[in-house]
Formats: C-alpha cells, sequence, structure tokens
C-alpha cells in the first residue's frame, strides 16, 4: 500500500518535472525567435 503511493508520488513528480521543462523550453525558444527577428 505505502509502496503504492510511492510510486504514484513518483510518477507525479515525473510528469511534473517534465512539463515544466517542456514550458521552460517553449519560452526559450519563443525568447530567441524573439530576439532573431529583433536583430
Amino acid at each position: 500500500m505505502i509502496r503504492m503511493m510511492y510510486n504514484v508520488f513518483l510518477t507525479m513528480n515525473l510528469k511534473y518535472i517534465v512539463t515544466m521543462n517542456d514550458i521552460l523550453e517553449r519560452a526559450l525558444r519563443g525568447f530567441m525567435k524573439k530576439r532573431e527577428i529583433l536583430e
């Protein structure tokens, strides 16, 4: 029972981290594109 809850917690954290990385990467890409347009 405890192990199952721990596994769920781990997978939720992994999904959260992956989502955060995706958002940061998209923001960074958009920022770079804006800089290219300005130059």
